[in-house]
């Protein structure tokens, strides 16, 4: 298994975890496979599967994990007595000591004593990302509702041609029928003609214009997301 493969089963294996733990998590092994270099595939494989190392993700940020380390994430220093080891993914610090406990699917000895621990408290923004946040969006507020209006009009604009070409396509044939009736054959083929005509420009523009719609509604809210959460100092989530 590549690490690239490790990391795509392991994100899919987190679903039960929120975005910010996921991402947490996936940010480590990115950062370890990074460091591993052209090892980087064969390091993935000595994890084991990402199925069992998720499982125990999982169960550490439930607080239900058997008291010890983090499985399936390499660990620093040396077995010698009187050592302290500092476990990378929650930050506990242990004694060494003989330890036992499966790891990623595997069994091992770990000099490590059973000790609890707790993951490190996240962390949220600071008054002072807060104020510059405000102030920021304060100065740039003309921009804001430059850029928003803009949307709304594109949206309004797509949204109005379609309507228009379906209410050609409704009204259109209804009208030729009655100038065919009345013996308007000329009046009447040509309304004929032009309500198909705009029937089918309804169907035909309807799907890119919803897609577009979707795909710049996406773009601007992500990007306004992505402004914001870097004002705040924080990742996405």
């Amino acid at each position: 298994m590549t690490a690239t493969e490790f990391l795509t089963q392991l994100d899919a294996a987190l679903f039960g975890l929120s975005k910010e733990e996921r991402e947490s998590a996936l940010e480590y092994y990115r950062e370890y496979f990074a460091d591993a270099g052209e090892n980087a595939d064969s390091a993935a494989e000595s994890l084991g599967s990402p199925q069992s190392v998720a499982e125990r993700i999982i169960a550490e940020a439930d607080g239900t994990a058997e008291p010890g380390l983090s499985a399936g994430m390499p660990r620093t220093g040396t077995g010698s007595d009187g050592t302290t080891y500092t476990d990378p993914y929650t930050g506990a610090t242990y004694t060494s000591a003989s330890y036992s406990e499966p790891y990623a699917g595997t069994s091992y000895t770990d000099p490590y004593t059973e000790m609890p621990y707790s993951a490190p408290a996240k962390s949220g923004p600071d008054a002072a990302h807060i104020i510059t946040l405000i102030v920021v969006l304060f100065v740039t507020l003309p921009l804001w509702i430059t850029v928003y209006s803009l949307w709304l009009t594109l949206i309004v604009t797509l949204i109005s041609i379609i309507i228009s070409f379906a209410a050609g396509g409704i009204t259109g044939p209804i009208t030729g029928i009655i100038q065919l009736a009345s013996g308007s054959m000329g009046n009447g083929l040509f309304l004929l003609g032009s309500g198909m005509v705009c029937i089918g420009l309804a169907l035909l523009l309807w799907k890119p214009f919803w897609l577009l719609c979707k795909a710049s509604t996406i773009g601007l809210f992500r990007l306004s997301k992505k402004i914001i959460y870097g004002l705040l100092g924080r990742n996405e989530s």
